[in-house]
């Protein structure tokens, strides 16, 4: 799954799954063993991928012990095993049918919708995303929820502002029940953009409602 992998994470692709509950075993794998046991809840949130991947490519008596590359090679199928059993537990044991997007999401749950009712009024289908922490656009959040990343996003083009572009989540409106009030999020989870339009004219051309507030 991994070495035929174009390594895009896409939301329909099943090795992006596999490779994401890679990354979160091998720290574990890798420094556990020598951090003090009551550290460790300390540690680990402060591990980067790129000392991961320091440590892997270049492994040293320090982390691995006195056999480094055999140690190394260990501690990497071991917390691939790991990464399988946890995918399989949490998807299936077919993974053909496995889909990043499916655990990678971002859900827009309004503060106020204590019952069923004002949920079913206020809350927004969550957002299959793709990427993660350590790609463009990058999103993150415990256990793949996304609960970090980029709600609004703009393109200006200075020489002529009418060809910018913008995205922002969830919609125009922002009230319940508008048919503006979700209207972006499914451009945003794509990584679309609207036209942001600055001069007089393109808007007026574009625009679908006007509000009049008078005194």
């Amino acid at each position: 799954m991994l070495t035929g992998w174009d390594c895009v994470l896409g939301r329909d692709s099943n090795s992006a799954v596999l490779f994401e509950y890679w990354l979160t075993k091998l720290p574990a794998a890798i420094f556990k063993p020598k951090i003090p046991v009551d550290a460790w809840a300390v540690v680990a949130p402060r591990i980067s991928l790129l000392k991961t991947i320091e440590a892997l490519k270049n492994p040293d008596k320090k982390w691995f012990g006195d056999n480094p590359l055999v140690a190394r090679d260990a501690a990497m199928l071991k917390s691939l095993e790991e990464a399988v059993a946890e995918a399989k537990s949490k998807l299936g044991d077919d993974p053909s049918k496995w889909r990043w997007g499916s655990l990678h999401k971002a859900s827009f749950n309004h503060s106020l919708s204590s019952s069923l009712d004002l949920k079913n009024l206020m809350d927004l289908p969550a957002a299959e995303r793709g990427g993660d922490a350590n790609t463009v656009n990058n999103t993150s959040g415990p256990g793949f929820r996304q609960n970090h990343g980029a709600s609004y996003r703009q393109i200006l083009d200075v020489g002529d502002w009418d060809r910018s572009v913008g995205t922002n989540v969830p919609g125009q409106s922002a009230q319940p029940g508008s048919r503006h009030y979700g209207d972006l999020l499914p451009m945003w989870a794509d990584g679309k953009y609207f036209p942001l339009l600055f001069s007089r004219q393109k808007v007026e051309s574009m625009s679908k409602d006007r509000l009049v507030l008078e005194p």
